[in-house]
């Protein structure tokens, strides 16, 4: 008994050694004219990589987030981003916020974008060389 009580400290300290200060954002995104709920936003925590989506009823839940004091942006296409500053998470708690999104009017210009072929497939763990029509159409056959 006596030689295990030591090995048993030894084995679980890594774990308080290593444990964060952990806490819990959670509450709603609704419409700011209409206070309906807005399912899908985005609401992400700027400087992590921290976020959640909210769910049927505007709702949203971010958890295992360290204790400090962040900046939220909420995001739903349509609406006007929003920020909220100086969202304090303390140790073991939850942080209620509620959001309200104003509607934007869009405008209807397109935007091009030409996507590339990547120069390196990270994918493929040997060779791979692959042609379209327009290069094989190129080749120099006999026939």
């Amino acid at each position: 008994m006596r030689k295990i009580l030591p090995i048993a400290v030894a084995m679980l300290m890594p774990i308080f050694l290593f444990s964060q200060e952990l806490g819990k954002i959670a509450g709603t995104v609704q419409d700011a004219q209409t206070g309906e709920p807005l399912s899908g936003a985005n609401v992400l925590i700027e400087g992590t990589s921290f976020g959640a989506a909210t769910d049927n009823e505007g709702a949203f839940r971010i958890m295992g987030v360290p204790a400090g004091v962040y900046t939220l942006r909420a995001e739903f296409i349509g609406y006007q981003p929003m920020r909220m500053s100086n969202v304090r998470v303390s140790y073991r708690l939850t942080t209620d916020v509620d959001l309200s999104l104003a509607p934007e009017a869009l405008e209807g210009s397109v935007v091009n974008v030409t996507a590339e072929k990547a120069l390196i497939n990270t994918n493929s763990t040997n060779a791979v060389r692959s042609f379209d029509s327009e290069q094989i159409s190129n080749l120099a056959t006999r026939d």
